[in-house]
Protein backbone atom coordinates (compact mmCIF):
# COMPACT_ATOMS: atom_id res chain seq x y z
CA UNK A 1 0.00 0.00 0.00
CA UNK A 2 1.71 3.45 -1.29
CA UNK A 3 1.54 6.47 1.87
CA UNK A 4 -0.76 8.39 -0.70
CA UNK A 5 -3.39 5.69 -0.13
CA UNK A 6 -2.57 4.97 3.47
CA UNK A 7 -3.43 8.53 3.83
CA UNK A 8 -6.78 8.86 1.98
CA UNK A 9 -7.94 5.56 4.11
CA UNK A 10 -6.78 7.58 7.46
CA UNK A 11 -8.92 10.69 6.37
CA UNK A 12 -11.73 8.17 5.20
CA UNK A 13 -11.42 6.95 8.87
CA UNK A 14 -11.32 10.25 10.46
CA UNK A 15 -14.87 11.72 8.34
CA UNK A 16 -15.84 8.23 9.40
CA UNK A 17 -15.63 9.50 13.01
CA UNK A 18 -17.04 13.07 12.68
CA UNK A 19 -19.88 13.05 10.48
CA UNK A 20 -22.08 11.48 13.05
CA UNK A 21 -20.82 14.26 15.39
CA UNK A 22 -21.79 16.87 12.70
CA UNK A 23 -25.43 15.48 11.95
CA UNK A 24 -26.74 13.10 14.64
CA UNK A 25 -29.74 15.03 16.90
CA UNK A 26 -28.67 15.98 19.88
CA UNK A 27 -31.90 16.30 21.75
CA UNK A 28 -31.17 20.52 22.62
CA UNK A 29 -32.74 22.89 21.31
CA UNK A 30 -30.06 25.02 19.73
CA UNK A 31 -30.44 28.62 19.82
CA UNK A 32 -32.45 30.25 17.02
CA UNK A 33 -30.15 30.47 14.37
CA UNK A 34 -30.20 29.60 10.55
CA UNK A 35 -27.73 30.72 7.53
CA UNK A 36 -26.65 34.32 7.94
CA UNK A 37 -29.42 34.88 11.68
CA UNK A 38 -26.42 33.80 13.74
CA UNK A 39 -25.15 37.78 13.13
CA UNK A 40 -27.95 38.94 14.82
CA UNK A 41 -28.78 36.43 17.49
CA UNK A 42 -25.26 34.83 18.60
CA UNK A 43 -22.78 37.23 20.81
CA UNK A 44 -18.99 37.42 19.18
CA UNK A 45 -17.69 34.70 21.86
CA UNK A 46 -20.37 32.50 20.73
CA UNK A 47 -19.25 32.81 17.36
CA UNK A 48 -15.63 33.01 17.61
CA UNK A 49 -15.39 29.79 19.78
CA UNK A 50 -18.07 28.17 16.98
CA UNK A 51 -15.64 29.08 14.13
CA UNK A 52 -12.48 27.53 15.94
CA UNK A 53 -13.70 24.70 16.69
CA UNK A 54 -14.62 23.92 13.28
CA UNK A 55 -11.33 25.07 12.12
CA UNK A 56 -10.21 22.83 14.58
CA UNK A 57 -12.26 19.88 13.20
CA UNK A 58 -11.71 20.26 9.88
CA UNK A 59 -7.70 21.14 9.68
CA UNK A 60 -6.84 17.38 10.00
CA UNK A 61 -9.10 16.33 7.41
CA UNK A 62 -7.25 19.04 5.15
CA UNK A 63 -4.15 17.47 6.28
CA UNK A 64 -4.97 13.82 5.53
CA UNK A 65 -6.39 14.54 2.18
CA UNK A 66 -3.75 16.69 0.97
CA UNK A 67 -1.47 13.88 1.93
CA UNK A 68 -3.16 11.47 0.44
CA UNK A 69 -3.48 13.54 -3.05
CA UNK A 70 0.61 14.04 -2.92
CA UNK A 71 0.61 10.88 -5.61
CA UNK A 72 -2.15 12.31 -7.71
CA UNK A 73 -2.10 15.80 -8.30
CA UNK A 74 1.23 17.38 -8.12
CA UNK A 75 1.15 20.90 -7.97
CA UNK A 76 0.56 22.48 -4.17
CA UNK A 77 -1.90 24.71 -5.18
CA UNK A 78 -4.35 21.84 -7.15
CA UNK A 79 -4.12 19.96 -4.22
CA UNK A 80 -5.37 22.79 -1.76
CA UNK A 81 -8.50 23.90 -4.35
CA UNK A 82 -9.27 19.98 -4.40
CA UNK A 83 -9.03 19.81 -0.69
CA UNK A 84 -11.02 23.39 -0.06
CA UNK A 85 -13.58 21.89 -2.67
CA UNK A 86 -13.95 18.71 -1.59
CA UNK A 87 -14.46 19.81 2.25
CA UNK A 88 -16.41 22.71 1.04
CA UNK A 89 -19.31 20.80 -0.86
CA UNK A 90 -19.11 18.55 2.23
CA UNK A 91 -19.51 21.16 4.99
CA UNK A 92 -22.49 22.56 2.82
CA UNK A 93 -23.65 19.25 2.62
CA UNK A 94 -23.44 18.55 6.52
CA UNK A 95 -24.82 22.17 7.02
CA UNK A 96 -28.39 22.07 4.83
CA UNK A 97 -28.95 18.41 6.58
CA UNK A 98 -28.74 19.89 10.14
CA UNK A 99 -31.14 22.88 8.74
CA UNK A 100 -34.06 20.29 8.45
CA UNK A 101 -32.65 18.14 12.47
CA UNK A 102 -34.84 19.90 14.88
CA UNK A 103 -31.61 19.83 17.43
CA UNK A 104 -29.02 21.32 15.18
CA UNK A 105 -28.56 24.59 13.40
CA UNK A 106 -27.29 25.22 10.15
CA UNK A 107 -24.88 28.08 9.28
CA UNK A 108 -22.82 29.80 6.18
CA UNK A 109 -20.49 31.17 8.98
CA UNK A 110 -19.51 26.86 9.40
CA UNK A 111 -19.38 26.10 5.94
CA UNK A 112 -16.74 28.89 5.51
CA UNK A 113 -14.45 28.21 8.69
CA UNK A 114 -15.16 24.30 7.95
CA UNK A 115 -13.28 25.14 4.45
CA UNK A 116 -10.94 27.32 6.20
CA UNK A 117 -9.93 24.59 8.47
CA UNK A 118 -9.36 21.86 5.34
CA UNK A 119 -7.43 24.66 3.75
CA UNK A 120 -4.97 25.36 6.33
CA UNK A 121 -4.35 21.64 7.02
CA UNK A 122 -4.06 21.12 3.63
CA UNK A 123 -1.11 24.24 3.16
CA UNK A 124 0.00 22.75 6.55
CA UNK A 125 0.50 19.50 4.82
CA UNK A 126 2.60 20.74 1.89
CA UNK A 127 4.97 23.18 4.06
CA UNK A 128 5.70 20.38 6.04
CA UNK A 129 6.45 18.29 4.00
CA UNK A 130 9.25 21.02 2.60
CA UNK A 131 10.96 21.60 6.18
CA UNK A 132 10.88 17.69 7.32
CA UNK A 133 13.55 17.73 4.14
CA UNK A 134 11.16 15.52 2.73
CA UNK A 135 9.63 16.10 -0.71
CA UNK A 136 7.10 18.76 -1.22
CA UNK A 137 3.64 17.18 -0.64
Amino acid sequence: MSASLGYLIAAGVYLAVLLPWLVIETGIHPHPRAYLLEFWLASRARLAADAIVNVAAFAPLGWLLARGLAGRATAVPARVLIVAGLCGGLSLVVETLQFFLTSRYSSLIDVLTNTLGAVAGAVAASRWGRRAGGPRV
